[in-house]
Parts: C-alpha cells; structure tokens; sequence
C-alpha cells in the first residue's frame, strides 16, 4: 500500500511540471531556440583629411593676365602632384587677382587672411605686388616665395627663388667686357623688370669702364627712336622688355631700320615667341638669361604634363619651372614640421641645397643664389655660348 502511495506522488509531481494546455489547446509557455541576430560590428570611416592653403597673389586680369593665369594654372598642377596619395593633410590653392598694382595685391592679400588664413604665399609676378604685400606679409608672418627677378624688399618673409635680374644684368656687362663691346645703346620697356637688369647693366659697365649710352624708351615712336640709335652708332644695341611679343615686334624694326650692329638682350629676347615671330631676323642675338634646362628630364616631363592639362604653352617656361618648385619647397617645409610662416622662414634660413625639379639650388640666408648663363640664338635655337 505505501508503494502504491509513493508511486502516485511521483506521477502527480511529473505531471505538475509540464505544461498544460491552455482552453485553445495551446501550451502556456514555449521555448524558442531562435539564435539572436549578432550586433553589427561599427563600420571604420577614414577622417576627412586637413586643408592646408597656399595662397597665390597675381595678376588674373588685365595686361598681365596671361602670365598670372600661366603661373596659377602650373601652382594647380603642382599641387596635384603633391597631395597624391596624402591622407593626413592636402594642400589647396586659393589665389586673387592683384590686379598687378600695389593696392590691388595688398587688398588680395587681406582678403586671402580674412577668408583661409593662409602662412604661405606665392606671388610677386608684378613689382609693385611685392611692394603692397611685404608690410602685411611682416606683420602678420606669412611666408612668401617671391617669383620676381629681384627683390627690393628687405624682408626676411620674401624668398626670392629665381634668378636675380641684378645677375642677368651685371653677367651681360662682363660678356661685353670680355668681348671688347664697347658702346652699347640700351633699348627698354617702363617695366620694374628692365629696369632692375638696367641697373645693374649700368653698375657692372661703371666698375669695368663699359661706355653705356643713354638708354632709350620703347613706345610709340619706335621708328623714330631706332632712326636715333642708327646715328649715334653704337656696336650693339640692349632690348629689355618684359613682353616677348614685344621684343620679336622691336627686333624685326631694328632690322628693317638697317641697324647693323650686335643684338643684346634678356630672357624675353631668347623666347619662343621671338623665335618664331621674328625668325631669321632674330639671328645671332646674345643674351644672359638663368640657368635652366628644358629638356631635363623633369622639367620637360612638367611642362608636357602642363600642356597635355590645358592645351597650350605656358607663358613663360622658366617662371612655370619656379612656380612649381615653390609649390614643392612650401609643401617639404610643412612636411618637416614646419607649420606655420614663422617656422618656414627659419626652415628657408636653414637650407643650403634644396632639390629643385631641375637640379639643385643653392640657397644664402633663404634667398637662391643667382646664376646665369650666355645663350646664342644660332639657326633660330638658343645655344650656349659661356
């Protein structure tokens, strides 16, 4: 009897613990085995990169708008070079127009520090830019790269990287010297440009007692001022301007006016547009102009790269190359820490050689020292001659 009791709690107790069916037939409680969705693991976003901004002060109208428009087009190439493959910083151009006069480049350049803030800068294709930038370049350390052929300006924020007109001008007086040229008639635009390789003509002629004569203007009575030179007889005739169209145009009077004497002349007077415009006219002139290569390996890769991106020459080659290698100098100053206008003018201050696109360059106290060279144009090319 008591077996039979124990066995009858047991199946009560059974019972008890599963589950009845509720009035539909249905069990209360069920059990799901459903495994949960997992947690979506967070997706990694690359960080937008920081903008770093290089202004450019130029002339992007006017008189002087193919030139600036040039050298803002290869400061764009450069900086798509540089910031390929960059993921922690990019640089960005942001330029305004200077309207190639000192209050217009002083108000571009407020206007660069009041919309990016800006610690470099590149500019000066206009004396007069530079003359309205440097005190505010001063009081606000911002660091600018000057691309004229001179600087006039004693202030430790401009670097001049071209070559100094000075040296053009001084390396054409001892070319005459060495080849007993003796009375030289210098024919020049109103240009700071002409003027500064004047200068310094004029200074190195002095020290070396070169006969200069007084120099004569370009402007509307061209005919008559080289019917002046032709009577006063000179051994070579100066032409410095800061147009080439202008140098071919005054080349192929002179020849027309019957001046035969020795062509002296600068970069314009050497350049392409001379080259095909006054052709066979422009034969055997002389000239100093900087050391540069075009057909070195980089820079002729540049230049092809600036053709093939806008379908055109650029206005001046050698001034393509400096804009460029500024570019690259601000962008290795910034890589090296320098951060700020400040620390780039200490960084300029410490170089010595700096790898440029076409060759070395060599540095004294931030600025490029000068060098020149002597160039012929011999069967319509421009060949050295020193």
């Amino acid at each position: 009897m008591k077996k039979i009791f124990v066995l009858g709690i047991l199946l009560l107790f059974m019972f008890g613990c599963i589950d009845q069916p509720d009035a539909n037939g249905e069990n209360e409680t069920e059990v799901d085995f459903t495994q949960p969705e997992p947690e979506p693991e967070p997706q990694y976003v690359e960080p937008e990169p920081e903008t770093i901004y290089i202004g450019f002060v130029g002339p992007l109208s006017g008189d002087h708008y193919d030139e600036g428009s040039s050298l803002e087009r290869a400061a764009l190439l450069a900086i798509d070079e540089i910031n390929e493959g960059r993921k922690n910083y990019v640089f960005e151009l942001v330029s305004m127009d200077s309207l190639c006069t000192r209050e217009g480049a002083a108000m571009a350049l407020e206007e660069l520090i009041e919309l990016y803030g800006p610690q470099y800068v590149i500019g000066g294709v206009c004396q007069s830019e530079l003359e309205g930038m440097a005190p505010i370049l001063e009081e606000n350390q911002i660091f600018m790269v000057n691309l004229l052929t001179e600087k006039t300006e004693d202030n430790d924020y401009i670097t001049v990287l071209p070559v100094a007109g000075e040296e053009i001008g001084r390396g054409m007086a001892k070319y005459a010297v060495d080849n007993t040229i003796r009375r030289i008639t210098p024919l020049i635009d109103s240009s700071s440009t002409a003027l500064s390789i004047l200068d310094a003509f004029r200074e190195e002629a002095a020290a070396q007692n070169l006969a200069v004569l007084p120099e004569e203007k370009i402007d509307e009575n061209l005919e008559s001022t080289l019917g002046k030179i032709k009577s006063s007889k000179p051994d070579a005739l100066y032409i410095i301007t800061s147009d080439p169209e202008l140098s071919a145009e005054v080349i192929i009077k002179a020849k027309e006016a019957g001046l035969e004497l020795i062509f002296l002349g600068a970069v314009n007077e050497v350049s392409l547009e001379v080259l095909t415009t006054a052709g066979q006219e422009a034969e055997g002139l002389i000239a100093t102009v900087p050391v540069f290569d075009e057909h070195a390996y980089g820079v002729e890769q540049f230049l092809n790269s600036y053709e093939s991106h806008y379908a055109e020459e650029p206005a001046n080659k050698y001034l393509t190359i400096s804009i460029r290698d500024a570019v690259y100098l601000i962008a290795d100053g910034f890589d090296f820490g320098n951060t700020d206008g400040e620390a780039i003018m200490q960084y300029m201050f410490s170089l010595n050689e700096w790898q440029g696109i076409s060759g070395y360059l060599t540095f004294d106290e931030g600025d490029r020292v000068p060098e020149y060279r002597v160039v012929k144009i011999i069967n319509q090319a421009v060949v050295d001659i020193e």
